[in-house]
């Protein structure tokens, strides 16, 4: 990025671009519960067929306990989550009004008709990319989603990438 070189993408955000965004974020945040059931299961299934009294083991239980969890984490999933940005937006339509980001080398701002903000470098937890957007996530529960069709071409996003990640650690 050249010094002194001022990016400019304009967008308006649909549900559709924080659902993406945030889907990839709770996958993270629960990355260890389907593998610690799998492992679980596993353990358990070998345990009954090596067992002397296969009616008495403990595949059964477990499974009535893990089958209910994966379906509420599913549920979770595809509706708590579209659930939660549709009604998010609904209570705060500034969130679909046309918004401007602009960024250059150590500076960042975002503005609307609702207001600006000019974040601070480490005041972003983590940058997700999914295909169709780009999150920037203060904390679990705080999205900003920035959809790569407001960026006009492949450079324009990686200079966007770069400047990201003077705002936090990592971008994944």
């Amino acid at each position: 990025m050249d010094a002194g070189t001022i990016h400019e993408v304009r967008y308006q955000l649909i549900v559709a671009d924080m659902v993406a965004v945030a889907r990839v974020f709770a996958l993270r945040r629960m990355k260890l519960i389907p593998l610690v059931a799998l492992v679980a299961v596993f353990i358990l299934y070998v345990d009954d067929l090596t067992s002397p009294n296969p009616e008495n083991g403990l595949l059964e239980p477990l499974l009535a306990v893990e089958v209910p969890v994966l379906i509420v984490l599913l549920v979770y999933f595809f509706v708590g989550i579209p659930w939660a940005y549709r009604n998010q937006m609904r209570k705060a339509p500034y969130l679909g009004l046309p918004q401007t980001l602009r960024w250059s080398d150590g500076s960042m701002t975002l503005t609307s008709d609702a207001g600006s903000r000019i974040p601070q470098p480490g005041d972003f937890r983590e940058v997700i990319e999914t295909r169709a957007a780009l999150g920037l996530f203060e904390h679990r529960n705080l999205l900003i989603a920035i959809p790569k069709r407001a960026f006009t071409s492949d450079e324009q996003l990686a200079s966007f990438r770069a400047a990201a990640r003077t705002y936090v650690g990592r971008v994944r």
